[in-house]
């Protein structure tokens, strides 16, 4: 239960920031993008995070069908509209499920 909880925590904690400026700002895509690139170190950590939504997607795409991962397509779209500390743990939780459940379905 330590990625579930993991990434329970992953979700809220970030969004706990996030959720402010939202109902400061509203969900205006080209002002969010203008934030997340407003300098040099925020543009490097913002294209560093999308890098890897990427890199993790691909992954979970690949691992998730070669061990029959259930719901392993959720982190796709959870990794850049949730975040990464929610959708990597949560992919860890489903992983390990899956196979406690095939554990359990061949005795």
């Amino acid at each position: 239960h330590f990625y579930l909880i993991a990434a329970v925590l992953g979700a809220v904690l970030p969004w706990s920031t996030f959720l402010p400026y939202l109902l400061d700002h509203g969900l205006n895509p080209s002002s969010l993008l203008a934030v997340l690139y407003a300098n040099g170190a925020v543009a490097g950590l913002s294209t560093d995070f999308f890098i890897t939504c990427f890199i993790f997607s691909v992954f979970a795409w690949q691992d998730g069908s070669a061990h029959e991962v259930r719901g392993w397509w959720f982190v796709i779209p959870a990794a850049p509209l949730i975040g990464l500390s929610m959708a990597v743990p949560g992919y860890f939780y489903l992983r390990e499920r899956s196979k406690e459940n095939r554990a359990v379905s061949s005795s």
